[in-house]
């Protein structure tokens, strides 16, 4: 049997005379729940799947108390969906397809098949993995911001994350960011005026990432800044990332290869890597010749910029440009130098301030030019 919608009356005389209203208000919004006696794999919008309605109308919300895949081939609105703690909705996109609304997430979801463009409000609390084509947040310049939030975690295990047109000149902030490949981008194009889009990690946890970042052109540059407490590790080699920069306020930011903060910029300028506020970038053993601004003493006292992994060789390329924005010390455990390629000029911009040596690694200097301020050995 089709079970009806209920037409919801307002009774209160108070209200009728305070809205004005000559006639009843009608609202055709529903709570819908999918359920384990749903068929799996069945279509999001279709007849007798959802315990109650017989089918999805936009403004509806969801519950899924069990781990369906759904599939999805046309837009929706929605004003919050539920995904059972322990359970996790599989949303496979067979087209396309947009999903708004002024309700947030709930829980663990894993999209699969086509495009998914999230434009709603609310955030999303919970895991989000992407595991094939591409998740867009935001795609449309005129749609709103704020689909995901220090509550978020984004996996990318294939495909990519696109940080789209709505965050032209802006932000987008996750939780944790982790997995094995895919990227994470900002050269889609829908419309405004194009301009660097920013992702803010704030995670207290500890994650690897191994896929790459990919900034578009026209201006669709990308910039990466992590903060909390955790350590974020960065495996990919991101040639696609050529203009933006990268910078830790709190937390460590983990190179874990070649390429693992973008290609290196012409003239490895210091603005290309910041260490700041309590943040640390650890080198990892990794022969990469970025330029870094640093300032204060790091994670614990260690270190805004450190090599905590294996020594980098004195007959290696690495670190040939470092300038201080204010009083900063570097360590590690790990051996490491700033040294040029082919033994060429290095720079200290020591900018007035104090340079503190600490830890008990040997940091070189190899055809180097300082600049006046002070420099102390504390290990």
């Amino acid at each position: 049997m089709k079970t009806e919608r209920p037409n919801l009356l307002l009774r209160s005389t108070k209200a009728l005379i305070l809205l004005g209203l000559l006639s009843p208000v009608l609202s055709n919004a529903s709570a819908l729940t999918w359920t384990t006696t749903n068929p799996a794999n069945t279509v999001w919008t279709a007849a007798n799947v959802w315990d109650g309605p017989a089918t999805w109308v936009n403004g509806d919300s969801a519950s899924f108390t069990t781990s369906p895949v759904v599939n999805l081939g046309t837009a929706i609105s929605q004003t919050g969906v539920t995904i059972s703690s322990g359970q996790t909705l599989t949303l496979n996109l067979t087209a396309d397809s947009k999903i708004t609304g002024v309700g947030g997430f709930t829980g663990d979801l894993i999209k699969t098949g086509g495009n998914l463009r999230l434009s709603h409000t609310g955030g999303f609390n919970g895991t989000l993995t992407v595991n094939s084509n591409y998740l867009i947040l935001g795609s449309a310049s005129a749609d709103p911001t704020g689909q995901t939030s220090n509550a978020t975690k984004l996996v990318a295990n294939g495909g990519g994350i696109i940080i789209g047109s709505a965050y032209n000149g802006g932000s987008l902030t996750i939780g944790e960011l982790s997995g094995t490949s895919g990227t994470v981008r900002t050269d889609w194009a829908d419309g405004g005026t194009n301009a660097k889009r920013t992702l803010i990690v704030d995670q207290s946890t500890n994650t690897s990432y191994s896929g790459t970042f990919v900034e578009g052109s026209s201006n669709r540059f990308f910039d990466l800044v992590k903060t909390g407490a955790g350590t974020l590790t960065l495996n990919g080699n991101s040639t696609g990332w050529t203009v933006g920069n990268a910078s830790v306020t709190g937390g460590t930011l983990r190179i874990g290869g070649t390429g693992a903060l973008g290609a290196v910029q012409a003239g490895s300028p210091a603005t290309q890597v910041t260490a700041s506020a309590g943040g640390t970038v650890d080198l990892n053993g990794a022969a990469v010749t970025y330029g870094y601004t640093i300032s204060g003493t790091g994670v614990g006292g260690n270190g805004a910029l450190v090599n905590n992994g294996s020594a980098i060789g004195n007959n290696l390329a690495q670190t040939n440009k470092i300038k201080l924005a204010a009083n900063a010390s570097i360590g590690g455990s790990g051996n490491w130098s700033l040294i040029a390629g082919s033994y060429g000029a290095t720079s200290l911009d020591l900018n007035g301030v104090t340079l503190t040596k600490s830890g008990a690694n040997t940091i070189g200097l190899a055809t180097t030019t300082t600049t006046a301020g002070t420099v102390s050995i504390a290990g």
